[in-house]
C-alpha cells in the first residue's frame, strides 16, 4: 500500500497552489487524486517510481519531485510531497517518517541578494 501526503505552503503563493491539484505518476501512469487530499493506493511488492508535479495555467510539471520507493507484502508505505514555496523551484518527496529539512535555493539566494542591493542603492540616492 502506498500513501502519499500532498503539502503546498501556507504562505503568500497558497492562492494559487489552492486553484491547483498535484499530479501523480505512479511507474509512468497518471493516478488520479482528490485535489491535495491525502491519496491511498495499494501497489503489488517490488521497485515503484513515484513522481509529483503540479499544473499551474499552461505550465505543467511546476514543482516535480520523483522517488523510488520499495513496496513490502502487507506493508504501507508513506511519503509526502512538500510543493515548492519560491517558483521554479523543485518540490520533494520525502519518507512520512523523515523530517522536513530547510533547502536554500540558489534562486532564493539570488532574490535575497538583490533585494539587499537595491535597498543600499535606494538607502545612497535618498542621503544625495
Amino acid at each position: 500500500m502506498l500513501s502519499i501526503d500532498f503539502r503546498h505552503p501556507t504562505s503568500a503563493i497558497r492562492a494559487v497552489y489552492e486553484t491547483t491539484s498535484p499530479v501523480l505518476l505512479v511507474d509512468g501512469e497518471r493516478v488520479e487524486t482528490s485535489g491535495w487530499e491525502p491519496h491511498r493506493m495499494p501497489l503489488p511488492a517490488g521497485e515503484h517510481r513515484v513522481q509529483v508535479s503540479v499544473t499551474v495555467g499552461r505550465y505543467e510539471g511546476f514543482g516535480a519531485a520523483e522517488r523510488a520507493v520499495t513496496i513490502v507484502d502487507g506493508a504501507e508505505v508513506g511519503l509526502v510531497y512538500l510543493a515548492p514555496r519560491v517558483p521554479a523551484s523543485p518540490g520533494a518527496i520525502r519518507g512520512a517518517d523523515e523530517k522536513q529539512t530547510v533547502e536554500i535555493s540558489w534562486l532564493m539566494v539570488g532574490c535575497l541578494v538583490v533585494v539587499l542591493v537595491a535597498a543600499v542603492a535606494l538607502t545612497v540616492v535618498s542621503l544625495l
